[in-house]
């Protein structure tokens, strides 16, 4: 994996947004690219993979992400994105219609060993949405079946109830083909891969949704509902309680990171009472969100097992 030069990353973000503009589609990742931020992953058999990450201020509030847009021998043929938070990558990928069957599976495991090497993790996850939930492209496309073959299994029993049924089906019958409304029951839950070292249970993950909630939750009680000085008054006290005093010496794009991710590192109690090595190490981990990578974030993110564990706790109390 290499980064893009200059002009190579601007004539990548250009056909990314092409390709959405003429499909009708759009990507916040495509609108917003950092054109210092763009990867490219040379897959084999004349694919390549580039690689988007967002320009800090635009990025998502906690996880980390990357968009990709797949090329063969030259020409888009997919588009999608990954976004981790703690060791779990959402997932979700759309190849162009005109591009589907032959080598789609073979382009799937090459976008998620991809991923690996950015984000190193350990569990994926795809939605409801990418397997037919309210998608009838999805459904059509037989998308759960697709995610299955990979390796992706739902954990809900009464999926799995269903996906057995229709397993003997298809056994008994090679030509059985799911009707819609079992695929729609089957798009009932997400589907997951665990990988070495994988949550077990990873339905029952740390969701950035549940972190939101809890935000939202303080800003209002705390704060009336204003959001601008609860950040204001959060950044203050989680700098006191770090020992961040002289951000204002920062890059904006950092002071504006630690600031929004204040809100969240405030909802744990004990910050003050922390180690000073942790205490550094989450002022280095919420300075790196308004980095130029996006990949340094998610690492850090990801191997600070303190702040995990205390806003697991916050969040779950």
């Amino acid at each position: 994996m290499r980064r893009a030069l200059p002009g190579l990353a601007a004539s990548l973000i250009d056909a990314a947004r092409v390709a959405m503009a003429t499909r009708q589609r759009e990507l916040h990742a495509f609108a917003h690219p950092s054109p210092d931020d763009v990867l490219l992953a040379d897959a084999g058999r004349g694919v390549t993979i580039a690689l988007f990450g967002i320009r800090p201020g635009f990025r998502l509030p906690l996880e980390g992400y990357y968009a990709f847009l797949a090329l063969k021998n030259g020409v888009p043929v997919a588009y999608g994105g990954g976004w981790e938070l703690f060791g779990t990558l959402d997932f979700a990928i759309n190849i162009f219609a005109s591009f589907r069957q032959g080598e789609s599976a073979l382009l799937a495991t090459a976008l998620l060993r991809v991923y690996r090497r950015i984000f190193a993790m350990r569990t994926i996850v795809v939605d409801r949405y990418q397997l037919g939930h309210e998608s009838a492209e999805a459904l059509q496309s037989g998308s759960f079946y697709f995610y299955h073959r990979l390796g992706f299994r739902p954990r809900d029993p009464g999926i799995l109830r269903v996906l057995e049924a229709e397993r003997a089906k298809i056994a008994a019958d090679p030509g059985y083909r799911s009707p819609i409304p079992v695929l729609k029951r089957l798009a009932g839950d997400e589907v997951f891969l665990t990988l070495p070292g994988g949550d077990p249970e990873p339905e029952k993950r740390l969701r950035a949704t549940d972190v939101a909630a809890r935000v939202s939750r303080l800003v209002a009680r705390e704060f009336g509902g204003d959001r601008a000085r609860a950040t204001r008054e959060c950044a203050a006290r989680v700098g006191r309680a770090l020992g961040a005093r002289r951000r204002a010496a920062w890059p904006a794009a950092e002071r504006r990171a630690f600031a929004q991710l204040a809100l969240v590192a405030a909802l744990i109690p004990d910050l003050a009472a922390w180690p000073a090595a942790d205490r550094r190490a989450l002022v280095a981990l919420m300075r790196a969100k308004g980095g130029g990578s996006e990949r340094a974030y998610a690492r850090r993110l990801d191997g600070h097992r303190r702040f995990r564990r205390g806003l697991t706790a916050a969040v779950r109390a």
